[in-house]
């Protein structure tokens, strides 16, 4: 049975590549008899690719990093 709520949890694991091939294959087919869902897939996957595209992705410097993971762990 088709849950539009359930497909669009799944959209966004699809899009940021968590499911398994088979899991987004199936995903993909449901999504193709239900307009909503596919109106949704198809913003949030322009949108992504949009991202993608635009954005310049820079690399954080070791000390940056350890920086990072030490007040990550102070909070814990």
């Amino acid at each position: 049975m088709h849950n539009c709520k359930s497909i669009l949890e799944k959209v966004n694991l699809t899009l940021d590549g968590e499911l398994t091939p088979a899991e987004e294959h199936q995903l993909l087919e449901e999504i193709e008899h239900c307009p909503s869902c596919l109106r949704k897939y198809s913003i949030e996957k322009s949108f992504k690719d949009f991202l993608a595209n635009r954005i310049e992705r820079k690399s954080a410097s070791p000390q940056c990093i350890q920086n990072i993971r030490a007040r990550i762990q102070q909070m814990y």
